[in-house]
């Protein structure tokens, strides 16, 4: 499918608004034309003689059907959704389902009338983007049924959500697609194809030689007898991580951008070349910017297109589907894994007339809207030329038309051709081959220098103000990652950690040796219980080192019931105290949620963790919670929070549960109380108010025999995945000195 030549100018959008793009522009990667490729190098690329037959019959197939068809229109389906899981509970952030009549010709622009749309946005999408979706590019719908299908589908989330031009990916089926893949035959298996008997066909594995966001790791299905293409499943032969580019600041003016780099270099798409060489300030913020971007990653699981005949002459595209995520890459002992951000797209084409060439152009109705009630308005249909959707008048509201619209791809339940998780698998497996150019291969090093990493910025009164950087090295599916924080508080050993991580589609593995400053804290070892990145005397009295290492299980990105596993070996040293513990021990953490997407839907449940340690203080761990959120009348929701955490055996002091200042369980109080024993109960009722919710809310917690009372109010952005509280300390007849006051808390990843 070969994309418009123009560069889109995405201007000042942001992050959610990159994301439905993404979801809109299908398309955006390009094919490389071909290159001799030297005989040796095609030898070497066929690993048996029967991959080397379908291959070669299905590139020439796929060339001489080509010219075949000289117009087509169809029926298109299409819906694509996001959904923000967190620790705790899972929130759907948008969603879109758009069903649109095309008609598409051999050398003549596309026609696209969309018939109706539906978009849902629960997160922080721009009210505008809402109003532009029915017609939000949807010039794409319109492509070229022989067009390249390795391109279909990996261009949303690649190269048009960050305003990338076009990534040239190497075509398997290409002229010169020896140069850059090697192929294997595997088995015959019996595919269903929509409107036509099964078919035997003959999978080819197409390996990539080696790493590269153009190259990809795929799986084609090819039917022996006309070699046509059955079903293709593919993913990039990489993440995106390295290439992600960022900047603040352009010609002299404010002009924030996120964009990924295709190999051509240079600056964001559509920038203008003209613009004034930043100054040494807007240089530093720039490269800031960089280094943010740089930490986010986005993995296409898998892309599966599947393909049928057509009045038993053309096969032809039916449906597509692609899943991946989007995560901010953090490697550590006992930090916490970054929620990734799944998102789905799938589209399905019903041909209605398709034309050879000669024969004229397929016929379209001339009323799109519906071609049975000619008083309608079309929509525009040049809708490729559409750049700025600001001034779109066409607002999406709910489809009257009952079946056109496909229903929201997070209430489908899915099928088989829908259910990619174990060609995921299959994917993830296929690795890297042999010989072949590798010029283009991406290079395995990164570097984040001390300050650079803003992530890994902090404040202790043990270190001081202290910059942490991190050299990253990427084997393929393991990497490894050395962080190190530099101390301003006196010269010291540095808070350093080393971890190798596996990746799997279903899992992740990581082994990690480390050198970490700790505290007592609602949370079970490391960072996590922490307020932020700033931490005072007062937040925490249980200071201490602790050396080690551990071996951690957790599960792959996007999955909804997280379940990870940890074991571990430590050494503990008090700072005030020299004390030394050594201790061996596991982990458990288990945090699932139940319920529906969307608003106006009921959901509950909770977060189980168990930490326990034999040797030096031998002592268990455990913290215990629970959460039902039920919509009621007029927008308006309640959230009932309740929980227990203790700790059993002979612990030490930084073992005990660390209540106070950080919000978790208790808020409007200062300082911490230290307890091996905590119960806790909190209520919050919430009123929507368009992209946010109004919170007011009561806290109770019990620790050392005293009761700890608080009310506020908040705001909250996107079910709480961030929120932030104003809170006012209540005595409730406690005995002692007062530690209530007004505190604002700034606090994320909540049940509510």
């Amino acid at each position: 499918m070969k994309p418009p030549s123009r560069r889109r100018q995405f201007g000042r959008r942001t992050l959610p608004a990159l994301l439905v793009l993404a979801c809109s522009l299908p398309g955006n990667l390009t094919a490389q034309p071909p290159n001799p490729v030297p005989a040796t190098i095609a030898r070497d690329a066929y690993l048996d003689e029967t991959a080397r037959r379908l291959i070669v019959g299905a590139r020439h197939a796929r060339d001489t059907a080509r010219p075949a068809i000289g117009s087509y229109t169809a029926l298109v389906r299409e819906r694509v959704g996001f959904v923000f899981p967190t620790f705790r509970r899972d929130r759907p952030w948008v969603s879109g389902e758009r069903a649109a009549r095309v008609r598409w010709s051999r050398g003549d622009p596309g026609e696209v009338h969309v018939l109706d749309a539906r978009f849902r946005r629960n997160g922080l999408a721009p009210g505008r983007l809402a109003r532009a979706f029915p017609e939000l590019h949807a010039g794409h719908l319109a492509a070229d049924p022989f067009g390249n299908p390795f391109v279909y589908g990996a261009g949303p989330p690649i190269g048009a959500a960050f305003g990338a031009d076009a990534i040239n990916v190497r075509d398997p089926l290409g002229a010169d697609a020896e140069r850059y893949y090697q192929f294997r035959s595997g088995d015959t298996t019996r595919l269903p194809v929509d409107g036509a008997d099964a078919t035997d066909a003959v999978a080819v594995t197409v390996i990539p030689r080696y790493r590269s966001i153009r190259l990809v790791a795929a799986i084609v299905w090819i039917d022996p007898v006309s070699h046509a293409l059955v079903r293709v499943a593919y993913r990039p032969a990489k993440r995106v991580d390295r290439e992600m580019r960022g900047r603040a600041i352009h010609g002299g003016k404010w002009d924030p951008r996120v964009w990924i780099d295709g190999g051509e270099g240079g600056g964001a798409p559509g920038d203008d070349s003209s613009a004034p060489p930043p100054g040494l300030v807007a240089r530093l913020i720039n490269i800031s910017a960089y280094r943010m971007a740089a930490k986010l990653e986005i993995d296409l699981a898998a892309v599966v297109v599947d393909f049928a005949p057509w009045e038993g002459r053309h096969w032809l595209p039916r449906r597509v589907r692609w899943d991946g995520h989007m995560a901010w890459e953090i490697m550590s002992a006992t930090a916490f894994v970054p929620p990734g951000v799944p998102f789905s797209a799938d589209w399905v084409l019903d041909f209605e007339d398709v034309r050879a060439a000669g024969e004229g152009l397929a016929s379209l109705p001339t009323d799109p809207r519906d071609p049975a009630d000619p008083t309608d308005s079309p929509l525009p249909t040049d809708t490729t030329a559409l750049a700025d959707t600001s001034a779109l008048a066409h607002p999406s509201t709910p489809t009257d038309r009952p079946g056109l619209l496909p229903p929201s791809i997070w209430q489908d339940s899915p099928s088989v051709w829908r259910d990619n998780s174990a060609i995921s698998e299959e994917l993830a497996a296929i690795g890297t081959g042999q010989g072949g150019d590798r010029s283009e291969a991406a290079n395995p090093w990164f570097f984040f220098p001390p300050g650079m990493a803003l992530g890994l910025m902090r404040y202790t009164p043990i270190e001081g103000y202290s910059a942490g950087g991190v050299v990253r090295r990427d084997f393929g599916w393991w990497r490894s990652a050395l962080t190190v924080r530099i101390p301003t508080s006196g010269w010291a050993v540095p808070d350093m950690d080393f971890t190798l991580q596996h990746d799997h589609p279903k899992r992740r593995t990581q082994f990690s040796v480390y050198r970490q400053l700790r505290a007592g804290a609602l949370g079970i070892g490391g960072l996590e219980g922490w307020t932020g990145y700033f931490v005072r005397v007062a937040d925490s009295v249980n200071f201490h080192w602790t050396h080690g290492a551990s071996l951690r299980f957790t599960p792959g990105n996007g999955k909804r019931t997280r379940l990870s596993l940890s074991v571990f070996a430590e050494r503990d040293g008090d700072i005030e105290t020299d004390a030394v513990r050594d201790r061996v021990g596991g982990a458990v953490e288990w945090k699932p949620w139940w319920g529906a997407f969307g608003d106006g839907t009921a959901g509950g449940g909770g977060s189980v963790i168990v930490r326990g340690s034999a040797g030096d203080d031998p002592h268990v761990k455990a913290l215990v919670e629970g959460a039902v959120v039920v919509p009621l009348v007029g927008g308006l929701s309640l959230g009932v929070q309740g929980g227990m955490a203790g700790v059993w055996g002979d612990p030490a002091p930084q073992d005990l549960w660390d209540v106070g200042v950080s919000g978790n369980w208790i808020r409007g109080h200062s300082g911490t109380v230290e307890t091996s024993r905590t119960w806790m109960g909190r209520v919050d009722l919430q009123r929507s108010v368009r992209f946010l919710h109004l919170s007011v809310f009561g806290d109770w917690a019990s620790a050392e025999g005293a009761d700890y009372c608080a009310v506020g109010t908040g705001l909250v952005f996107m079910d709480g995945l961030l929120r932030f509280d104003v809170a006012k300390g209540l005595d409730c007849g406690r005995e002692g000195p007062s530690r209530t006051g007004w505190r604002v808390h700034p606090r994320g990843f909540t049940f509510f």
